[in-house]
């Protein structure tokens, strides 16, 4: 035997194993017949290929016996279940990347007795991928753009747009020789303006407490301590003391308000380690006379485990509707989070969100979102101020929490003249076609995508392609090579 592979990041000489992988030279056609009662033979509908799999052969060099049953349990572990595909490379042809998955049982008795084995790998997309390629499509700012991208591959590669908005903007196109997809719409300048459908008031970076000031009143407990800037988050300097909750809670007004229609985001973080660590982070919405209005909040209550329940509230800490009150999918979903809390109101109708964020890709996950309508007309007071705080429970040790930015928008909406804009200078807007979704600044935004528009690959060879309105974002494609 010889050679080696890297599987999920991990080289198969960790375990001190030599390869023997048995590749075929494509994944199995699969042709779809349609028979035609009688008529000789059938017609062919298609063809698609299977999935596509590797049987590898391993021999381990142990150093002894109790060495072998070590790297045995090592392997077992390495080749586990997996809820997606992970990378796949042969140390024979680094160049290509699969994304495969174990399946079946692992021959171990072999292995256990002689030092030899087999696994099987299944790569469900039955495809090889070569190495990310990143070109810029389209720069209004420089000069070094090439519209015409090429997949060296021999199949369809499906790409990722990822636009940084420079102007305000109502559509954005992304333009192939046979397809295209549209975000938002144009605007007739004989009949229709742009429009602010989300005009934002407030954009605070928790970078100085300058405009702050201390709260009066946090629920449950006690206002307390030091609020303090780093000059990249709102921290506790100090929690105070007090038998319930305690700690800093300071406030802002919202500039041009009170708003009736409105959304609220909070970037924050509450890191409660693995279950000795309490906690809790709160965003409070006031009215004028500092009432509350609504709150958004993460916390950590739990004596020996770790479990962050998130709290999204309408209404005081009397009358009140809770659009969300728990764990998220699982007890510890929100652990150690840091991620976006929003609420809207637009007319009678409350929107709650929760959501982690990727710090690498600043993409959301994990997410809950949900809505109420106010048919009653209950919680209908207007937002003038917007409160932040962070708590201690008793003498329990306080988990790190932390408020990054807050955002206040007025919602404003339309005539039928008016075309709203989908992003502003500054925004990052990702078309992901492989995965068919399109993000906002991390967030799942599929409702700008216009109906007419798709998804589409590059084909093989070269593609060209257009971005309109050019002079609006810089794009950049990025893709791999794909091979059958």
């Amino acid at each position: 035997m010889s050679g080696g592979l890297i599987f999920d990041g991990i080289h198969s000489s960790t375990f001190h194993v030599m390869v023997k992988s048995i590749k075929p030279l494509r994944a199995p056609i699969i042709n779809r017949f349609l028979s035609i009662p009688n008529r000789d033979g059938a017609y062919l509908e298609g063809a698609n290929l299977d999935v596509l799999a590797f049987s590898i052969e391993i021999g381990i060099k142990a150093e002894s016996p109790i060495h072998l049953h070590d790297l045995k349990r090592q392997i077992a572990y390495w080749l586990r279940p997996r809820k997606e595909p992970v990378p796949l490379i042969f140390d024979e042809d680094p160049v290509h990347m699969y994304y495969g998955v174990p399946d079946g049982a692992a021959d171990l008795e072999r292995l256990f007795r002689f030092g030899k084995g087999s696994f099987t790998i299944l790569v469900p997309d039955s495809h090889s991928h070569g190495q990310e390629n990143t070109q810029i499509i389209n720069d209004p700012i420089g000069s070094n753009v090439y519209d015409v991208i090429v997949n060296h591959g021999t199949a369809d590669s499906y790409p990722l747009f990822r636009a940084t908005i420079l102007e305000p903007i109502t559509l954005l196109d992304i333009i192939s020789p046979d397809a295209y997809i549209r975000l938002g719409e144009p605007v007739d300048l004989e009949k229709e303006v742009p429009f602010v459908k989300e005009e934002r008031l407030l954009w605070h970076q928790c970078n100085n407490l300058t405009g702050w000031s201390t709260a009066s009143f946090v629920d449950g407990g006690v206002v307390a301590g030091t609020m303090v800037s780093d000059s990249t988050k709102f921290q506790a300097s100090g929690y105070g003391t007090g038998t319930a909750w305690h700690g800093p809670a300071i406030k802002t007004s919202v500039p041009n308000g009170p708003l009736a229609d409105f959304r609220v985001d909070a970037l924050v973080g509450l890191q409660n380690g693995k279950g000795d660590l309490v906690g809790r982070v709160e965003v409070y919405l006031l009215d004028d006379a500092n009432k509350a209005i609504a709150k958004m909040a993460l916390k950590d209550t739990s004596s020996s485990i770790a479990a962050i329940a998130g709290e999204m509230r309408i209404g005081d800490n009397t009358i009140n509707h809770f659009l969300i009150s728990e764990y998220g999918d699982a007890r510890e979903s929100w652990n150690n989070f840091y991620g976006m809390l929003r609420i809207s109101r637009i007319g009678k109708k409350w929107t709650a969100y929760i959501a982690k964020i990727d710090s690498k890709t600043g993409k959301h996950h994990t997410r809950r979102t949900v809505t109420f309508l106010d048919e009653d007309s209950i919680f209908n007071k207007q937002v003038s101020q917007i409160a932040v705080h962070v708590g201690q429970l008793g003498t329990r040790k306080a988990a790190a929490a932390s408020i990054y930015d807050i955002k206040a928008f007025r919602i404003n909406q339309p005539t039928d003249v008016q075309i709203p804009y989908i992003a502003d200078a500054g925004d990052v807007i990702e078309i992901d076609h492989k995965e068919k979704e399109i993000r906002v600044n991390g967030e799942s935004r599929n409702d700008i995508k216009e109906f007419g528009g798709s998804f589409f690959p590059f084909g093989v060879g070269e593609t060209q392609l257009a971005v309109n309105p050019p002079s609006a974002a810089t794009v950049e494609a990025i893709w791999r090579d794909k091979w059958v």
